[in-house]
């Protein structure tokens, strides 16, 4: 099985966008909470954000960038929150940024996001730029990292100054700050190339209301 990885979208721009975002937040929530089987929570997504019918709603790397993607029924109550197969929903991402590029041409979309292992963390901006979109995307690999709880630390240090099995040793609470670390780098590089994205914007948080 695939490795799961969560993302979760800002949608950032005008009046238009925000709304946006509000109502297909509202419409993934209630497409998700209708439990089916497995299958029909893969098809959400496709039916809710692109527009397909039933039949042609299980997409896959060619349609969201990752071998699958539903709603993150966990969190989808409080922003717009997905899980993916092995990757990140890239494609996904831009899709959404050409659908608001139509309300506001400076709409940008951030996503931020993890995998499960954790493998890997990061954060990615797209944005429209001369009628393409530009993407800047930091990960960080964690492959030689192991992650505990808070109260399991420093034991799990120690054992590691012995068996020096891992790079080194953090907590799942770590994982958010180098999220923020990657989103960081990221708006940096894509604001330095758009002068119109102002430094506020980093912060503009994820939840829709």
């Amino acid at each position: 099985m695939a490795n799961f990885v969560r993302s979760r979208f800002t949608l950032i721009g005008n009046d238009e966008v925000k709304n946006y975002s509000a109502d297909l937040r509202s419409k993934l929530d209630e497409a998700a909470s209708v439990r089916q089987d497995y299958d029909e929570d893969l098809r959400v997504v496709g039916r809710v954000v692109y527009g397909l019918d039933n039949d042609n709603a299980n997409l896959g790397y060619d349609e969201v960038g990752a071998k699958w993607v539903m709603v993150d029924g966990d969190v989808i109550d409080s922003g717009l929150a997905f899980v993916s197969g092995w990757e990140p929903p890239t494609l996904l991402q831009d899709y959404i940024l050409k659908e608001l590029s139509k309300l506001d041409l400076h709409a940008i979309v951030l996503m931020e996001y993890e995998d499960e292992g954790p493998n890997f963390a990061g954060a990615r901006y797209v944005v429209m730029n001369s009628g393409q979109i530009q993407e800047e995307d930091f990960r960080e690999d964690l492959s030689d990292c192991q992650v505990v709880s808070y109260d399991e630390l420093d034991d799990a240090i120690e054992e590691n100054k012995e068996t020096e099995e891992y790079d080194r040793v953090i907590t799942w609470d770590d994982i958010q700050s180098i999220v923020d670390k990657q989103k960081e780098m990221a708006f940096e590089n894509i604001q330095s190339s758009n002068d119109w994205i102002k430094d506020e914007l980093l912060n503009t948080p994820w939840y829709t209301f």
